[in-house]
């Protein structure tokens, strides 16, 4: 599990996610994380802004979901080695009328991002969320955000798509002149933001080694740089210090199917 105190739930969607999915009453409508689509582009950051002044609040909760699953086996199947075996790793609950076991267990499924505990959710509910979850790609982030909590005059509910490391590269690399990302402003329901920079990453392009930055590499003829001077320094170097940590999960093992597991900073 990375767990990445501080970081920005609007710095890791921007970064990590190639589109945003609003459920409403007549399905599903996606929003690319792309400067080239304005619509998409614009509801996107709007909403990981929301997201982030509810993580400011430290009313943001981003866990996994707790699904616990059941199997019934027939009971003249299992031998006593076994049945020691199950109870191990199983709640096991014998069925005299079927002469069959009942085996429960609480594994972890997909991350949730909400404004709300999600453990004080009833059994109904939380029945409700892991049917969902069953139906969500593995590389999709589920979010919901309910009324009647802190954010919740824009109730939200959807999910983020995750997209690979190499897009990711080709995204800040895209950023750079052919799609330049831009300023968006929050929406109306939003409360106030603390921190809203255009870029997700400011890479200085120069044709000689720049002055005052941490580390500049040369390519064809150019220096690279990220930006780490001026206000938004800080910001540019927790995205940089964010990339070099999911370059390090491609190429060690990762659990849900090589989806990161994210816990961030409440």
């Amino acid at each position: 599990m990375l767990l990445r105190q501080g970081v920005d739930i609007d710095l890791l969607l921007r970064l990590m996610a190639k589109e945003l999915r609003l459920k409403g009453t007549e399905g599903a409508v996606a929003y690319r994380n792309n400067p080239s689509d304005q619509v998409g582009y614009e509801m996107f950051r709007r909403v990981v802004l929301h997201l982030s002044t509810i993580q400011d609040h430290n009313s943001l909760h981003v866990e996994p979901l707790i699904i616990e699953r059941s199997w019934t086996i027939p009971a003249d199947s299992v031998t006593a080695e076994g049945f020691k075996a199950l109870e191990q790793e199983y709640q096991v609950t014998y069925n005299r009328q079927d002469k069959t076991y009942t085996l429960l267990k609480q594994v972890e499924g997909g991350t949730l991002i909400t404004n709300y505990d999600p453990d004080s959710l009833s059994k109904e509910e939380r029945l409700l969320l892991q049917q969902k979850d069953e139906q969500v790609l593995v590389n999709d982030v589920t979010f919901d955000i309910r009324p009647g909590y802190y954010g919740g005059d824009w109730p939200l509910k959807g999910d983020f798509r995750l997209r690979s490391f190499n897009a990711m590269l080709n995204f800040l690399g895209l950023s750079i002149a052919e799609e330049p990302e831009y300023h968006v402003d929050k929406d109306s329901r939003t409360p106030e933001v603390a921190e809203n920079p255009v870029k997700t990453m400011d890479l200085v392009v120069s044709p000689s080694v720049p002055t005052g930055l941490d580390l500049a590499m040369k390519s064809h003829g150019q220096y690279y740089a990220v930006n780490t001077t001026g206000p938004q320094a800080r910001w540019n170097r927790e995205a940089f210090k964010l990339l070099s940590q999911l370059f390090q999960m491609t190429v060690t093992e990762v659990p849900r199917a090589g989806v990161p597991s994210i816990t961030i900073a409440k």
